[in-house]
């Protein structure tokens, strides 16, 4: 509902006895997750009111993509230990970013191309950790973890042309360190 179906959004209720009727199983499971879910920062609780869809602010937004970026470091970093990505991984990488690059030039406005430019860049986030394979398993769970909290957070801090430009611009010199 927060990430395929889009119909519950930052600050929006969840009713724990509907999930548990919707799915066919009693709340105990239900409840499980919806902890699982706010120890992860998607949702939290608030006493006596229920469960809520956690609101992210612009500067919770910039710090989750910080710590992506630190994370990422440590990724990078035993990818070239390991011998570096092969050159079909590295095309796959610039692929990726082409179709950003194609994105921001493209005729699409506002927040469609946003969202748009916002889930295409979570793939290359995405591909780019799975070149770690098995290694560096707790970086690789801790990313996920944030890249749901990114997710989360894309109907309000969505990317503005210039930090899609930025962003770009940086997958260029990650792909440029990997190739060397």
């Amino acid at each position: 509902q927060v990430f395929e179906k889009k119909t519950l959004r930052c600050g929006d209720q969840i009713n724990e006895r509907e999930l548990s009727r919707i799915l066919g199983i009693s709340r105990s499971p239900v409840r499980e997750a919806l902890n699982e879910l706010e120890e992860q920062g998607l949702i939290s609780s608030i006493r006596y009111k229920g469960w809520f869809v956690s609101t992210f602010r612009e500067e919770d937004f910039t710090e989750i993509t910080m710590l992506r970026v630190l994370l990422e470091h440590t990724i990078l970093e035993a990818v070239i230990v390991e011998g570096g990505p092969s050159d079909e991984e590295i095309e796959h990488l610039e692929e990726l970013n082409e179709e950003l690059y194609a994105i921001i030039n493209s005729d699409v406005l506002g927040e469609k191309k946003a969202f748009e430019f916002a889930e295409k860049e979570m793939t290359f986030h995405v591909y780019l950790c799975s070149l770690a394979k098995d290694n560096c398993i707790w970086t690789q769970k801790m990313l996920r973890h944030l890249f749901y909290q990114i997710r989360c957070s894309f109907d309000r801090w969505l990317y503005r042309d210039w930090q899609m430009k930025a962003s770009v611009e940086v997958h260029d010199m990650i792909i440029e360190c990997l190739r060397k």
